[in-house]
């Protein structure tokens, strides 16, 4: 068990003062904003260039390769920069991070326009904006609990997807549209500018944070040696702390049944509905405009007491839009759009949830290393899983997946409910913003 007693002589203290005058709602304000147009960029660039891979391809292991390629930095490289996070200014690293996406976007604009591009190419574009993403996702977390009080963390998750799910409908708008009136390049261009942009604003943040003060100086080697021990702290808190484990095993469950139903989703619709980028964006505004429902409902709800029970009825809701796909027809499309509307308002209920329990319930300085860690080990097998999934897809269909990853994930949940370890993590201490621990309501 990790103490949570206060260690000031290592840690920034926190007081209640750890902003500028105008408070927390206002931070957290600028600090979404940037977020808002991150994946508005994200949004807009990747469905480009999925698209433009099913167009020129027209293969499933070439979309499989290219979700491959979105992985690999969640299940490589992610668990190794929980100790950055946690050691450096997480403000810095998100605008490290974004500015390193400007420059892969300006770099793909450049190959897009001159059309020195192949397929390898763009799947690295997408490998190296996700490697700078890897830095920006838990760094967002942890500097959440810097900034938004711990009562209000589910509901400002809520907020997150409220904002997640509007770019999810506007970036297929902007996208389809781009890509019929405009040179595929141009969609890059938004992703330099949004970057740019975003960087500004983070620019003007000026929370205090909880970052570990010990490792700022001495030589290369040290530090490195210092970060190794962090890793292996934050993973010996993962593997040790009362009922994680398990409850990251069931996410990590749901990751390799519904990953691939994202990854398939562009061949699902030119392939089996035999349909084209209008209808790929309908799809992905349907389920843009799900996640704003399921945000708007956990706002205004906040969930069942039990944010796990919580996170299984999103999980349920997900699913039966799932099913609801698989039973489609090819000429049933209307039917499949709203099937994945319906997952989206699960996907909102279910992951907003997932962050606030383990936001509660860490220690603000563990923030970076157990969401990066966590991150890796519920995504460990997914790669794996997509080098069969294309093959597999190729042979029997993609609409096979969705049939069977619905069934799967009916049997996962009845059989997590007579599990009582997965719900013991839960039922443990609540980890205040200051360091303090304070009993759960669970």
């Amino acid at each position: 068990m990790i103490d949570r007693r206060s260690k000031r002589s290592l840690y920034r203290s926190f007081s209640s003062r750890r902003f500028s005058s105008r408070g927390w709602k206002a931070e957290a304000a600028i600090l979404w904003s940037s977020q808002g147009l991150a994946l508005l960029g994200t949004s807009i660039s990747q469905f480009t260039l999925i698209w433009w891979l099913t167009e020129r391809t027209g293969s499933a292991i070439w979309l499989s390769v290219a979700a491959i390629g979105l992985l690999v930095p969640d299940v490589f490289i992610l668990p190794f920069i929980g100790p950055i996070i946690d050691r450096y200014s997480r403000k810095r690293i998100l605008i490290a991070a974004n500015a390193a996406i400007a420059v892969v976007s300006a770099i793909g604009t450049v190959l897009l326009t001159v059309e020195a591009v192949a397929p390898a190419a763009v799947v690295a574009i997408l490998f190296l904006r996700t490697l700078a993403n890897s830095f920006r996702w838990p760094a967002l977390q942890a500097l959440a609990t810097d900034i938004v009080p711990a009562d209000q963390l589910t509901r400002v998750n809520a907020i997150d997807y409220i904002l997640r799910g509007s770019t999810n409908v506007l970036g297929p708008v902007f996208a389809a549209w781009m890509i019929r009136a405009l040179p595929v390049a141009a969609s890059l261009s938004i992703d330099f500018l949004a970057a740019a942009a975003g960087i500004a604003l983070l620019l003007t943040l000026t929370v205090r944070e909880s970052v570990f003060e010990g490792g700022r100086r001495g030589s290369v080697r040290a530090k490195f040696r210092s970060s190794l021990r962090s890793l292996r702290n934050g993973l010996r808190y993962v593997l040790t702390e009362p009922g994680l484990l398990p409850f990251l095993g069931y996410v990590s469950i749901t990751n390799l049944l519904l990953v691939p139903i994202e990854s398939l989703m562009p061949l699902m619709v030119s392939d089996y509905f035999l349909s084209d980028v209008e209808s790929l964006s309908m799809m992905q505004i349907s389920f843009g405009l799900g996640t704003v429902i399921g945000g708007l409902i956990l706002g205004v709800w906040g969930g069942f007491r039990s944010q796990i029970r919580s996170a299984l009825l999103g999980d349920l809701v997900y699913t039966l839009g799932v099913l609801l796909i698989g039973r489609c027809a090819p000429g049933q499309l209307p039917l499949a759009i709203l099937g994945w509307g319906i997952s989206g308002i699960g996907d909102s209920l279910s992951v907003a949830n997932l962050n606030a329990l383990i936001q509660k319930h860490t220690r603000p300085e563990l923030q970076g290393r157990v969401f990066s860690i966590s991150t890796g080990l519920i995504s460990v097998w997914v790669p794996v899983t997509m080098l069969f999934v294309g093959p597999i897809a190729e042979r029997v269909g993609v609409h096979f997946w969705y049939g069977f990853a619905g069934f799967g994930m009916l049997a996962l949940m009845i059989g997590v409910l007579f599990v009582p370890a997965f719900y013991r993590y839960e039922e443990r201490e609540t980890v205040g913003a200051r360091g303090f621990a304070e009993k759960s309501a669970s």
